[in-house]
């Protein structure tokens, strides 16, 4: 089959004799329709040394044609589903190739009034937002009727609010009671409001930290770093409320020394740890867990009822045609940078 690999020379090529996959007991296999890039791609394809030949890719959109052992066929078969898998790491299967297998808990139905490129732009910022929000600060997750949860008088920083991460994250932190500040470039102002920050501000604008205290009466006390560069973290971090005891910081990297660690826990999270495998991600191990795992599946459990009513808005898309082949330019421009609050989308 058509696939997108590492050549073994930390790049990534097109090929045609891929391996079709078979589906395991409780694995479906899907017949892939769009795929989606994420940064962990970029990062891994050009960073890590991966044996050749190992196929990439996260996020993706497909039609279901087969399923495993101890899955219902009836309400799979036919199916559009959404979903992902941890690309180049893992042994299950990646999703840049005609046909992706992965486990069944681990895709959901793709509402009739979603079109599929904005599905594909759901599954991993979703997951990697909740695993932060609800598993390590906490908060309620989403109700299926879009009521938010009782107000907590407290204020959730989300930085970088315009990554795809960080707009999940805005709408979570929304739902589940907090008022919500967040960080982006002034072009996304609008559209970072409109998921429910309250105040948005340049993360370019050196007074940010004490902007941010300012419009929140100094009363920051969780926040999730979508950016997680060692400067981002600290002002996110120095942010915070000076009243603040416990407070909780999620990144998506490790963080750099913290200069308020007796005030603020810094809590790192690994999405891929929703896959019950063991991963080596620049040389730290990851080990996923049944926890991890038990979430991410109620949370595709809800995921189709709250894209189907509106309570979660996806990601804007830029979709790319051609197919399989154009992944290697696009993920190259996706990884320059030039771009803001999109999320890339290729056509298969």
């Amino acid at each position: 089959m058509k696939a997108v690999v590492a050549n073994g020379q930390r790049e990534i090529e097109f090929v045609t004799n891929a391996e079709k996959p078979v589906p395991n007991k409780g694995q479906i296999l899907g017949h892939v329709l769009q795929v989606g890039l994420n940064p962990i791609d970029w990062k891994i394809a050009y960073n890590v040394p991966i044996p050749k030949g190992t196929i990439g890719g996260t996020d993706f959109v497909a039609i279901v044609e087969e399923v495993g052992e101890g899955v219902d066929a009836s309400k799979y078969i036919g199916a559009r589903v959404s979903g992902w898998v941890p690309g180049f790491l893992s042994i299950s299967g990646s999703a840049w190739a005609e046909y992706v297998c992965t486990d069944a808990r681990l895709v959901f139905f793709v509402p009739d009034s979603i079109v599929s490129s904005k599905a594909c732009a759901v599954p991993v910022a979703l997951t990697t937002a909740s695993q932060g929000i609800h598993q390590r600060i906490g908060l309620p997750m989403p109700n299926p009727d879009g009521s938010v949860n009782p107000i907590r008088r407290k204020w959730f920083l989300v930085w970088g609010g315009a990554s795809s991460v960080g707009q999940y994250a805005i709408q979570f932190a929304k739902l589940g009671g907090c008022n919500v500040v967040a960080t982006c470039s002034p072009n996304n102002f609008e559209q970072i409001k409109k998921l429910g920050a309250s105040f948005v501000f340049d993360y370019h604008d050196s007074h940010v930290v004490e902007k941010i205290k300012q419009a929140t009466n100094d009363s920051v006390f969780f926040g999730y770093d979508a950016i997680s560069l060692p400067h981002t973290i600290t002002k996110s971090i120095m942010a915070f409320s000076s009243e603040a005891k416990a407070a909780k910081l999620v990144t998506v990297l490790g963080p750099p020394e913290n200069p308020r660690a007796e005030a603020v826990d810094t809590i790192t999270v690994f999405s891929f740890t929703a896959f019950n495998e063991e991963f080596e991600f620049f040389g730290e191990k990851m080990v996923g867990n049944d926890e991890d795992y038990e979430h991410t599946a109620k949370l595709f459990e809800l995921v189709s009822t709250l894209l189907e009513k509106g309570i979660i808005v996806p990601n804007a898309t830029r979709e790319f045609h051609g197919g399989l082949e154009v992944i290697p330019d696009a993920l190259r421009e996706f990884a320059s940078g030039n771009h803001s609050a999109v999320k890339f989308v290729i056509n298969v």
